[in-house]
């Protein structure tokens, strides 16, 4: 087993060292003839060593791409100056600057990725959105015809949050003034509402001061975000029966 490995492992400095020998000759001309002289093996075992431990997460394609991407001016780094040489230095300047240039495209790629993912999950809201408000449509349209047919609806039957699409589609009109005169209506509905609360109270002596609090909150017509929820799910209630027996 340990002998396998070693044996991978000098398959593979081997490859790095073709792969780099290709390179210079390709590249930069250095010129690294058949026959290498011993400064030549030298640079390309030193370079050989370089990658495997300052670059060991780019492979043999990624290697060539570097001088490739540098001899095409994609990356920041003009490898003119080195033509007839190559060293350590010189390959460590490219890599480097490779991989600032590879890890942009990265950073590109994800952030569209990311933009394309935002956009489906809109368009899924959007289908969604679409689906609801159809259903709204649909069960409002039942409603309304068991309504003109038998004159009578069970106030169970009417969701209050059907109102802002029936609204918003024009299925349901009312004027301004209208609309405040519902509104209105509301107000009141509420505040009855809460008395009743009050009278038909028996024990819980918390719930009657909390009750007595949003009728007070009422009088002095001030609105707060419990009041202004009362009265929004009473006005999209009335909003639709009114619709109904119109």
């Amino acid at each position: 087993m340990r002998q396998q490995i070693t044996k991978d492992i000098e398959e593979m400095q081997k490859s790095i060292s073709f792969c780099i020998l290709y390179i210079a000759n390709t590249y930069t001309s250095a010129n690294f003839g058949d026959k290498l002289t011993d400064t030549n093996k030298h640079i390309l075992k030193m370079c050989t060593k370089h990658v495997l431990q300052y670059h060991a997460d780019l492979n043999m394609t990624d290697l060539e791409t570097a001088f490739s991407l540098a001899t095409a001016g994609f990356i920041d780094t003009d490898i003119r100056v080195y033509y007839g040489k190559f060293n350590v230095a010189i390959l460590g300047e490219v890599l480097r600057e490779y991989k600032i240039y590879r890890n942009k495209i990265i950073s590109k790629y994800y952030m569209i990725e990311a933009d394309s993912k935002k956009f489906n999950d809109e368009i899924k809201k959007h289908k969604l959105r679409e689906e609801s408000a159809k259903l709204t449509v649909e069960e409002y349209q039942a409603l309304k015809k068991k309504v003109n047919e038998t004159l009578d609806f069970d106030d169970s039957e009417i969701k209050h949050y059907w109102a802002e699409t029936l609204v918003k589609k024009g299925i349901i009109k009312f004027t301004q003034e209208e609309k405040d005169a519902i509104y209105k209506e509301a107000k009141a509905n509420v505040f009855n509402s809460l008395a009743s609360e009050i009278k038909n109270a028996t024990s819980n002596n918390n719930h009657i001061k909390k009750v007595r609090h949003h009728m007070q909150t009422i009088m002095r017509d001030e609105i707060t975000d419990s009041i202004k929820g009362k009265y929004y799910v009473e006005y999209c209630r009335l909003i639709i029966v009114k619709s109904l027996i119109d």
